[in-house]
């Protein structure tokens, strides 16, 4: 309620990336117990990947400089 109060933005348009950032994490959490050792961790690092971009995103949309 609070950041919403506080944006200077409407609302974000919305990304393939931001629909698809959860289940790219869920399905590198899932990967990271199936796949062997050496892969889990770019499996990992893919997932996490696309979550933090998809926050930064909507952050910088949010909170970013400039009126949109």
């Amino acid at each position: 309620m609070v950041s919403a109060s506080l944006s200077r933005a409407g609302p974000e348009p919305r990304r393939v990336l931001a629909r698809w950032a959860f289940p790219a994490l869920m399905m590198g959490l899932a990967g990271a117990l199936i796949v062997p050792h050496t892969i889990t961790v770019a499996v990992l690092a893919a997932g996490s990947l696309a979550v933090i971009v998809s926050f930064v995103r909507s952050f910088w949309w949010s909170f970013g400089p400039g009126p949109r």
